[in-house]
């Protein structure tokens, strides 16, 4: 324990009685990152934050699950490669892993199952992570009941996503799909999304990213500000051309339907 303890390090608290830490600051993380925090048993970790680091890649250590109080994870620019399934512990209410697909064009996998589990999650950040179709699955948020902001956005590759993808998320409040490659908001693909309040999509530099917007994308009695950003060339563009950012859902449809 000792040895643990006497880490040259600047963490915001440490007790060499019971062995508490209550934040580690990134510089800290960096080399703790091949260290086993479980040794410290019941810790009071409440935050990680490893962003900016290139010598943290591949998979998290095992130790991270086992830190019981453990609130907020930063992975923002490292080389972290894939999240699995028991990654992370139950406590977690914010996951941010901005630019994890930038730091030496490395791409972010999401294995089937990795936010189960995660029922006190408030905020998931997976901007510009390489994301792809396949990280997609049906259900796959279904226990962040109380998550309130999902960020997905500069994530090109995403072209398509299935219905129900989005099920369970009934407290969701933010939704951002910008600059991602998704061409059509098909039937049911935000149903039930009954806390949206403020929804992103659309993206200024590629005139072609959204085609179209299905009737019954939104169903639900949820009254949401939906932010547009398109260039003044997009052909579905046809009246002004510079549309309102600020649209109801029935200028959506008059604005974004071919």
């Amino acid at each position: 324990m000792s040895d643990l303890v006497s880490i040259p390090a600047t963490v915001t608290s440490v007790s060499c009685n019971n062995c508490s830490i209550s934040e580690i600051t990134s510089s800290d993380a960096l080399k703790l990152w091949e260290r086993d925090l479980s040794l410290l048993g019941n810790s009071e970790l409440v935050a990680i934050r490893w962003e900016y680091n290139d010598r943290v890649s591949g998979s998290l250590p095992k130790w991270v699950r086992t830190l019981d109080f453990l609130e907020k994870l930063v992975l923002d620019f490292t080389l972290i490669d894939i999240f699995r399934l028991g990654d992370f512990p139950g406590s977690l209410k914010e996951l941010n892993a901005i630019g994890v697909g930038v730091v030496g064009k490395n791409k972010l996998k999401l294995e089937e199952g990795c936010f189960l589990g995660l029922e006190k999650l408030e905020i998931l950040n997976l901007e510009t992570c390489e994301l792809v179709d396949n990280d997609f699955t049906v259900g796959m948020f279904r226990d962040l009941g109380v998550l309130k902001e999902l960020r997905l956005h500069h994530n090109r590759n995403i072209t398509e996503l299935p219905a129900g993808v989005f099920d369970g998320l009934v407290n969701l409040e933010t939704l951002d799909l910008r600059w991602t490659g998704v061409k059509v908001f098909g039937v049911g693909l935000f149903a039930n999304l009954g806390s949206l309040s403020e929804f992103f999509f659309g993206d200024a530099g590629s005139p072609n990213a959204l085609e179209r917007i299905e009737k019954g994308a939104f169903e639900g009695e949820q009254e949401t500000r939906f932010v547009i950003q398109l260039s003044p060339q997009h052909p579905n563009v046809r009246r002004s051309p510079y549309p309102p950012r600020f649209l109801n859902l029935l200028q959506v449809f008059a604005i974004c339907q071919p």
